[in-house]
């Protein structure tokens, strides 16, 4: 295994199962500060007002303060829960390919694919429509779409006269180029193995494992390192006890002259 982690499924549903446990805690906590400022309203007899200078002045006003802020409460953690659910949802339906997915590879092809596909329409429909100045009679078109482009490509500037216009046709280029250069980098991951480096104050490994370069020092490194580290793009990994960042050639190099550097301070 090279491209993505074992684990990435597995986490991805541990994230949701957090998610949904903070969620819940929210509600939970929510409905409380609720019930909490109903047993102290309910123990206010009804439209009984504020007695200013009564010996329950003080004692109503704190009651008065608990209900506002309890119910103050309620609502931050209802819209707290909201919040977690929708980090749920996301997590869930999103599309974006992470490169930790071990399937990565597949899903970029797919996905250049459908963009050249798309791209191939396109450039068909222009072709058809300097042919026969409509669209009415194009493949795979109903003829009430057809008229839709027409009356877009007339009331359009002049410049836009065809079914697509070329910042499209620009788009789609750069989103192609972009994943294929993607792909490039995900398939020279894919011939990366397992290597560790052995420096003085360092080890350097590229863990096909977690998808990741690690940097593992024997001591806390002092504030100067961490910075160093930090601005070279490494994050600290409590779960995993060292420096990193995500796994590719340029990460590893990175990651060794930046070894060497920091046995020369």
């Amino acid at each position: 295994m090279a491209v993505g982690r074992k684990d990435y499924f597995e986490r991805k549903e541990l994230r949701v199962e957090r998610l949904r446990e903070k969620a819940d805690k929210m509600r939970a906590e929510s409905v409380e500060a609720f019930s909490n400022a109903r047993k102290i309203q309910n123990s206010i007899p009804l439209g009984q007002p504020i007695l200013v200078g009564h010996h329950s002045e003080k004692r109503s006003r704190q009651d008065r303060d608990k209900i506002d802020a309890s119910i103050k409460k309620s609502v931050e953690k209802q819209e707290m829960a909201e919040y977690y659910d929708e980090k749920i949802k996301a997590t869930e339906k999103n599309t974006k390919i992470s490169s930790d997915n071990p399937q990565a590879i597949e899903l970029l092809e797919e996905k250049i694919s459908k963009l050249k596909a798309r791209q191939q329409k396109y450039k068909d429909m222009n072709k058809y429509y300097r042919k026969h100045k409509t669209m009415v009679g194009f493949e795979d078109l109903s003829d009430e779409k057809a008229k839709e482009i027409n009356k877009r490509i007339d009331e359009d500037y002049s410049f836009n006269k065809k079914p697509a216009p070329s910042y499209i046709l620009s788009n789609l280029n750069a989103m192609i180029k972009s994943a294929e250069k993607r792909l490039e980098q995900l398939k020279e991951l894919d011939e990366m193995e397992y290597e560790e480096i052995e420096f003085d104050n360092c080890t350097v490994i590229s863990n096909d494992e977690t998808n990741r370069v690690e940097m593992h020092f024997e001591y806390k490194p002092d504030e100067d390192v961490r910075s160093l580290l930090k601005r070279k793009g490494f994050k600290w990994s409590r779960n995993n006890g060292c420096w990193q960042r995500l796994r590719n050639k340029n990460s590893l190099n990175i990651a060794t002259n930046l070894a060497k550097e920091i046995d020369e301070m």
